[in-house]
């Protein structure tokens, strides 16, 4: 368990680096030097909104945490201006190497981020949680050939499978799934990609059969 916390802040920390090395929105962009971070280890008891109150989901992006992962011990890293951490975008505001696609879906594996693109231009962004040590969320270019509101899977747990999967859009037959799940603040699922609930469901309704999906 000391090794496990030990990855995960170290992992953090390098995250917390990277998105804050990278263009934020164009509308208005917010740059490294303009936001100070400060860190709390969580206690028992805690919760995103005791802690944060209206604030919380910008904590829960920053550390990629879903509120049900939230655990004592947990060092979480805390913006000092709540309101310009909550206008900053790991990931660019024109899509990278343009597109001429009406939507589409863009995940960084690195930054455990996933953007919605409209037209080339970042609509809103998305912490995720994809393939955990060992295992693979596939990269290249795929398209979603499924939707299901209900799923569940065929291969988890095992031998038979059944671990709910909401709001799942198939990019990959017949295994590899954008969906609903627990964001722990570290890459932790099977090899799909895991959004939080409020993340999976509007994705779910802005995506369509047949959008684009970029995963580098």
């Amino acid at each position: 368990m000391k090794i496990r916390a030990f990855l995960r802040i170290t992992f953090l920390f390098f995250l917390v680096s990277m998105v804050l090395n990278v263009g934020a929105i164009k509308a208005e962009r917010v740059y490294p030097h303009d936001i100070s971070l400060t860190s709390y280890m969580v206690k028992d008891g805690d919760t995103l909104w005791s802690l944060f109150e209206e604030d919380w989901q910008v904590v829960a992006r920053i550390n990629r945490v879903s509120p049900d992962a939230l655990r004592e011990g947990m060092i979480l890293m805390i913006p000092l201006d709540m309101e310009k951490a909550g206008r900053h975008s790991p990931l660019p505001y024109d899509l990278p190497h343009g597109s001429k696609e009406e939507k589409v879906i863009f995940v960084d594996i690195e930054l455990q981020a996933l953007g919605a693109y409209e037209n080339g231009v970042l609509l809103q962004w998305m912490p995720i949680s994809s393939a955990e040590e060992g295992r693979i969320t596939p990269r290249g270019e795929f398209r979603i050939n499924k939707k299901i509101e209900s799923h569940f899977s065929r291969t988890h747990p095992r031998p038979t499978g059944g671990a709910p999967m909401p709001y799942a859009l198939r990019f990959i037959t017949p295994y590899y799934w954008i969906h609903e799940g627990s964001l722990p603040g570290y890459p932790a699922s099977k090899g799909c990609v895991r959004l939080t609930t409020m993340d999976a469901i509007t994705l779910y309704h802005w995506a369509n059969t047949g959008t684009k999906v970029v995963i580098k």
